[in-house]
């Protein structure tokens, strides 16, 4: 099963339109959205749509949640919280009433597919670093995540040793291992050495990750922004601007994230457990047509590379940072918490038979 895992669209209908056609060219059999298809972007209904078109299998967003009401934009910053609420009234009524029923969570065999943290996944928090990616670690038994939300590609790779953070290059599954994986974004890439649009092949017979990298048609973007009207300059386009700035650095001027954290949950939607990814087509709407996927035969230039033999193959130029956790802080495997019924139950049995052997020789 090859699964192909968005996050981050952010209504970029150029970065998205590139990502479905390297989608179908790589044959994937399931889409999974990870939600925030919408926010930042000039054309979040036509995005929304064609994204529908292609797939079933969706978990939300903060900004979804914000643009369709059922979250606070008040942590959103002053500027954000403008674009959120631009984004809501470009929205149709239907399809806002598609994102108020879209679930938290998605999961399947053993994979969990998630929009930010597993602990409280409508709270939205970051997982940035090793010591947050352990505690997360904690809140689901699948062997490996899939999130977003941080638009930064890379993974975590956990065992009874500890915890390793990895690059965004390809690697196979190890056994005994489980795996945090940031897809990066598709539509709001933030990588100033490397814009193309990102996300992940995952194909569950090889049990192999790809990070994918997509060309798409940027200035074309840029016109959109302008065409609408939308005071925002998303971080790749200052990337390319950067040059051309004068008397300031517009990518040191970026915060990194443009949305607080709140200490409790303030979203308002469906909080159920995770529902199962749907296989399949998905109905069609007719209106907007999804991107035209590239003609048979046609030679792509970002093609899927063979997978790597091992995990030991990954090209770490800085290996990544050990962190030494104790036993009570690292999640151990399923297999090994189910043991301990086990082990307490013949302790209790030879307990019984030592008490009834003192019985008998003192009786």
């Amino acid at each position: 099963m090859r699964y192909a895992i968005i996050s981050d669209v952010h209504a970029n209908w150029q970065a998205w339109s590139a990502v479905l056609a390297d989608i179908h060219a790589n044959q994937a059999d399931a889409i999974i959205c990870l939600g925030d298809v919408v926010g930042y972007g000039p054309r979040p209904e036509e995005v929304l749509t064609s994204v529908r078109q292609a797939t079933r299998n969706f978990v939300i967003g903060n900004h979804d949640a914000a643009a369709c009401g059922m979250l606070d934009a008040s942590i959103f910053n002053d500027h954000a919280r403008s674009v959120v609420h631009w984004t809501g009234n470009q929205l149709s009524a239907e399809s806002r009433a598609f994102l108020q029923q879209v679930p938290l969570t998605l999961e399947t065999e053993d994979i969990l597919f998630v929009h930010a943290e597993i602990q409280h996944p409508d709270r939205f928090g970051y997982i940035e670093n090793e010591d947050e990616a352990v505690h997360q670690f904690m809140y689901s038994q699948a062997n490996i995540i899939f999130f977003g939300h941080t638009h930064k590609p890379l993974a975590y790779s956990l065992n009874s040793d500890g915890i390793k953070k990895l690059p965004d290059s390809d690697f196979h599954l190890a056994p005994g291992h489980r795996y945090l994986v940031n897809v990066g974004s598709a539509g709001e890439p933030r990588d100033p050495k490397d814009i193309r649009a990102r996300y992940v092949l995952y194909d569950s017979t090889r049990r192999a990750v790809y990070f994918r990298k997509v060309k798409f048609d940027v200035e074309a973007y840029r016109q959109d922004l302008q065409q609408v009207g939308l005071n925002i300059q998303p971080y790749f386009l200052s990337v390319i601007d950067h040059e051309a700035s004068q008397g300031r650095n517009p990518i040191e001027a970026l915060s990194d994230h443009m949305m607080s954290v709140p200490e409790k949950p303030l979203f308002t939607g469906n909080k159920t457990a995770a529902q199962k990814i749907i296989l399949g087509d998905s109905p069609a709407p007719t209106h907007v047509p999804a991107p035209t996927p590239p003609a048979p035969g046609q030679k792509l230039m970002n093609s899927l590379p063979p997978p790597p033999v091992t995990e030991k193959s990954i090209p770490i130029t800085n290996p990544p940072r050990q962190i030494t956790t104790s036993a009570s802080t690292v999640p151990k495997p399923a297999q090994n918490q189910s043991n301990f019924g086990f082990v307490v139950f013949i302790l209790g049995v030879i307990l019984a038979a030592l008490t009834i052997s003192l019985l008998i020789l003192f009786a």
